[in-house]
This record gives structure tokens, sequence and C-alpha cells, in this order.
């Protein structure tokens, strides 16, 4: 069944950032714990800002072939319509969706002429209040070697049975995000080991027995990212190899 209620042109669903809000705080209960050559590092989300709307959305990336869709929610999402709209009026081909939370939830109708989107469950199976992380790739084609501005004309937001939801829309993408939820950037030894984490671990791996390596975290939201977190370090297992010296598997360095 489809779950859209349109709403009128005059409502006004947007969350604007707060002038006062803090920087955001670093993660919260950081662990690494060392196994068979790898290091998992896991942490928690420090308290989220006040105020969300029940779907954040934002243009997260753009390449020459696609435009990545990042989201968050607060509330179960039934089904999202808008329009991808190049701030400059330039209009390539829009294509399929092959990517994300709405690609394996919802059916995704697109005019590949206009750039609207309209994804919806028709099982009655909603995206979950409290899921984060690309809710879509959509591919383009036609893009020159101009650089372009992009961003998302919501028309609707639809909750179940239609209930009208609010939103936040992201700022105009000009080739870099500025994220409007929670991400996280992991450090390893003082150097960035990985950017732009949507989740709450990372598995580091390749590393031999016995390494041991020192990790610490920051937060992103919106333009400000937090203090570095407090560093922890984890250890690999050292060799599995038998002491035994009459054994098969004898490792003298065990």
């Amino acid at each position: 069944m489809l779950y859209l209620a349109f709403l009128s042109a005059g409502d006004d669903h947007s969350v604007e950032r707060s002038p006062e809000r803090a920087d955001p705080e670093p993660p919260l209960n950081i662990q690494a714990v060392g196994g068979d050559q790898i290091i998992t590092v896991s942490w928690e989300h420090p308290p989220l800002p006040e105020d969300r709307s029940d779907l954040t959305i934002w243009v997260m990336d753009m390449t020459d072939t696609y435009i990545d869709i990042g989201f968050a929610t607060e509330a179960a999402i039934y089904g999202i319509q808008f329009n991808m709209v190049f701030l400059d009026g330039y209009q390539p081909v829009y294509g399929d969706v092959t990517e994300g939370v709405a690609f394996d939830y919802f059916t995704v109708l697109v005019n590949s002429e206009t750039g609207l989107y309209l994804a919806y469950s028709l099982d009655s199976t909603p995206i979950p209040a409290g899921s984060y992380g690309l809710l879509m790739r959509a591919q383009i084609s036609g893009m020159d070697e101009e650089e372009h501005c992009v961003n998302l004309d919501i028309t609707n937001i639809a909750g179940y049975a239609g209930q009208a939801l609010s939103w936040t829309v992201g700022e105009d993408f000009c080739g870099t995000a500025v994220y409007p939820f929670l991400v996280y950037n992991l450090y390893r030894e003082g150097s960035i080991l990985e950017s732009l984490i949507y989740g709450t671990s990372y598995i580091d791996s390749i590393f031999a027995d016995n390494e041991t390596h020192c990790y610490q975290l920051s937060t992103l939201y919106e333009d400000a990212e937090s203090e570095l977190s407090d560093e922890v370090c984890a250890t690999t297992l050292p060799p599995s190899g038998c002491m035994d010296p009459l054994a098969l598997n004898y490792d003298p360095e065990a």
C-alpha cells in the first residue's frame, strides 16, 4: 500500500541549527580489542543534538557517475519524494538507484529528465526510526567538467498511513559535504586512518602477531569537528603455534 500524503506548499518543515549549539562531543566508551592479526575499535554515540527532525537528509557526495544522499531518522519513514536540484540550472540525466537503505526497503521511481525521486514502501515496511547512513546512490550521466552545486527539494516525507513528518535538508553540496548527523574520524598513532564512519565500530586488519596500535576518534556534526577522544590501545594475539619442540606445529616464537 502506498503511504504518501502530500503536504501543502506553504508548510514549513525545516529545522534550523541553533547559533548557540556547541561543537559536538567526542565518542563515548571507546574500546580497542586485539584479535588474530586484527584490532577492533568500538565506541558509543555522544549525546545527540536536540530538536532533530523526523528525517534529516543531505547530499553526501557527487561524482561524474552518481550522487550519494545521506539520512538519519527519528521516526519510521514509509515514503519520500524529492527533486534533485542543480542550483545553476544544470540538467544531467538521472538514473536508477543502485545502493542504500531506500534501495533495500522501498520501490524507487525516477524521472530521468527532472530528477524527481519517489521512494515508497509497497509492503508497509518502513525505514525504522534511529536509522542512518546512505539513503541512496542515484546514478547520473551527462556530467560536464564544471563544478556544480546540488541540493534536494523535498516534496513529501510520509509516516505510517500518510502521517506528515518533519524534515531537515542539509546545506548545498558544492564539492564538500556538511554533515547534519554524527559521523566519525578514526585516527591511528595520531594520523587519520578512516574518515566519515557512520557506524560505531571499525576493524583494523593486516597486522602481524603481537603488534600494538593506539587509536583516537573525533565526531563530526554539521561544520564542526570535536576534540580527539582519549587514546585507547590494543595488541594483536600472539602466535598460535605449539611450544612443544616435538609437536608438528612447533613455533619457537610462540
